[in-house]
């Protein structure tokens, strides 16, 4: 039995929408960062029991998928691209980590998606 992991880099938040750093703060979901999760909740509510769900900041997702998938993390911002409220799913196979999707944010409504293109990566 396999078991798949699925990373969510967290939706748009006030700092986020300015292109502020957040560091140690914790701002609020802006009104289409709370859409944002509604739609994922919608799109993923039927996972299978045993799968993992990380939600994080883009650094520390993208980190723990370097590791996991085997890419050098010394130049992880270069490698790996994280956009706002995007989901990436790997899955533990018996043959090694297996990646089925990176940085996804099909699951979002269009004006969504749209909302967040000018967010970094």
């Amino acid at each position: 039995m396999s078991l798949t992991i699925y990373f969510m880099r967290h939706g748009e938040t006030t700092a986020s929408r300015t292109g502020g750093y957040c560091g140690t703060l914790d701002p609020d979901l802006t009104p289409e960062g709370y859409q944002m999760a509604e739609d994922f909740a919608d799109a993923y509510r039927s996972l299978p029991t045993g799968n993992v769900l990380v939600v994080s900041h883009k650094a520390t997702t993208r980190i723990m998928l370097c590791f996991l998938i085997g890419i050098d993390v010394g130049r992880f911002r270069d490698r790996i691209s994280m956009p706002v409220s995007s989901i990436s799913i790997v899955e533990m196979a018996a043959h090694g980590p297996l990646l089925h999707m990176i940085g996804d944010r099909a699951y979002l409504r269009e004006h969504l998606r749209k909302s967040v293109e000018h967010i970094s990566t």
